[in-house]
């Protein structure tokens, strides 16, 4: 199973409350503005899905995977925004839909990496420049003025995504010493993320002081065929401390995406996927939203549910969760 995602469309799962409040927000969504970043002469598309009428939210930027868009990942998007967060969800030019398309799912099939350091060093300075511009945003859609938090920042992905999020949260580039890190989130979960290509990689997360939230699905194997606890590589040589890891249980690889419209392609890419999408997609929205409310939303309910080492969704228990 590849690390990578056909592009999907929407789907909303209906969620039911974990530690923080009832998912009762009304969600709403912008998709007219695209940030300029001049000095790398990058086009940075954005779609926004915000509470109504809250106030001082926490904001989550989600960084998508190889082949996907800022249209994807609509359930956690939404699920995330109706218990009171903003969530911003940048496209990242090179690693997007149209590059996929261009040749992108031709050489995955030769067996040939698509994501480079180089793709996950400009993804990176893409989250980078978005915060630099929140108030930029702000001025495009007036609506949001007052709406969130500029100093609660969690920034998310999958994939390619979870990549480019634990560059973020302080890991070097894939086999080289250089750090992007930006000091201004404060928390990370990062689905699917790479494990150690070589033992090259063995100290690229030494770095990662921050919260971190890793997670993958027990048929989650890597694009070389690695096993899906290959991606536990992260979690196991992250200093300890506030960290976090979730294997959710009878997920693959594009369980953690949306799911596909066509049944053939859904059906396609749920091979060796041993549980329902919805069932997955709820798990993984309600056992994220324990993370960020004890991080972003200083939760007590959802810090004692972090620190009892207990399953994170008690009436879902389909994730084996650990803690260092």
């Amino acid at each position: 199973m590849g690390r990578y995602l056909l592009s999907l469309v929407v789907l909303v799962c209906l969620l039911s409350a974990g530690p923080s409040q009832a998912a009762t927000a009304t969600v709403r969504t912008i998709e007219t503005i695209t940030l300029r970043d001049a000095s790398r002469q990058r086009d940075i598309p954005l779609k926004i899905y915000y509470p109504a009428g809250m106030r001082n939210a926490p904001l989550i930027i989600f960084s998508h995977g190889y082949g996907s868009d800022r249209d994807g990942y609509a359930y956690l998007a939404s699920g995330w925004a109706s218990d009171g967060y903003v969530v911003i969800l940048p496209t990242h030019e090179g690693g997007d839909r149209q590059a996929a398309l261009g040749g992108g799912y031709g050489a995955m099939l030769r067996g040939e990496s698509v994501v480079t350091g180089a793709q996950l060093d400009a993804n990176a300075h893409d989250i980078s420049f978005l915060i630099s511009s929140l108030g930029e945003i702000v001025r495009q859609a007036p609506q949001l003025l007052g709406a969130f938090d500029p100093k609660r920042i969690g920034v998310a992905g999958h994939s390619m995504g979870a990549g480019t999020t634990l560059v973020v949260d302080g890991a070097t580039l894939p086999g080289t010493s250089t750090s992007v890190a930006d000091l201004r989130p404060v928390a990370f979960i990062a689905m699917s993320p790479q494990g150690m290509y070589s033992s090259a990689d063995a100290h690229r997360w030494d770095a990662i002081e921050r919260p971190t939230m890793t997670m993958y699905g027990s048929a989650d194997s890597g694009e070389q065929r690695q096993p899906p606890n290959w991606r536990e590589d992260p979690f196991e040589h992250m200093p300890p401390g506030n960290k976090y890891n979730v294997v959710v249980d009878g997920a693959n690889h594009f369980s953690f995406a949306d799911e596909a419209k066509t049944q053939a392609v859904a059906t396609f890419l749920a091979k060796g996927q041993t549980r329902s999408i919805d069932e997955i997609h709820a798990f993984v929205v309600r056992a994220t939203l324990v993370f960020w409310d004890a991080y972003l939303k200083d939760n007590s309910a959802a810090k004692a549910a972090l620190r009892s080492g207990k399953n994170l969704v008690p009436d879902l228990p389909i994730g084996t969760y650990t803690s260092k």
